[in-house]
């Protein structure tokens, strides 16, 4: 039996390494149909980022494919917390805060999305850039409810 499950976990590990990475040119990724622009961002999908998202001023957003198992604005709001990075605000709560504004500016975070959000990362205890959770929600709550 723990041989099977070793194959298994090499097998798993070599699927997940045979994934690509896809990368999509400034202007063309579409969440749901949406379009999701970042100015002269390319938005690389990558199942070995280590992490939901990512990005680096001028570089690129890197967006993990689980995602797509995320509700749209879920989804949008990563998108535009990692645009947020891409254009060199680094802080958390600022980068989450741009994001929720953004999202209602534009229509697709709505105060039922903001939920979606905050159910996702709610049981999060936090790390060294993150606020847990509960913190981070009510910050996301704070930003939608101001202009």
């Amino acid at each position: 039996m723990k041989r099977i499950m070793v194959l298994l976990v090499m097998l798993m590990t070599a699927a997940a390494g045979a994934q690509a990475q896809q990368c999509f040119p400034p202007g063309t990724f579409h969440i749901a149909g949406f379009p999701f622009n970042c100015g002269p961002a390319t938005t690389c999908i990558d199942p070995n980022i280590g992490d939901i998202g990512r990005a680096a001023p001028g570089q690129a957003i890197w967006l993990h494919p689980v995602l797509n198992t995320y509700p749209v604005g879920v989804i949008g709001f990563v998108f535009a917390h990692e645009c947020a990075h891409f254009q060199g605000n680094m802080n958390e709560q600022a980068a989450d805060a741009w994001a929720i504004k953004i999202g209602r500016n534009q229509g697709w975070i709505n105060p039922q999305t903001v939920q979606q959000i905050c159910q996702s990362v709610y049981f999060s205890s936090g790390d060294w850039t993150h606020f847990p959770g509960p913190a981070r929600c009510q910050l996301m709550i704070q930003a939608f409810n101001t202009p």
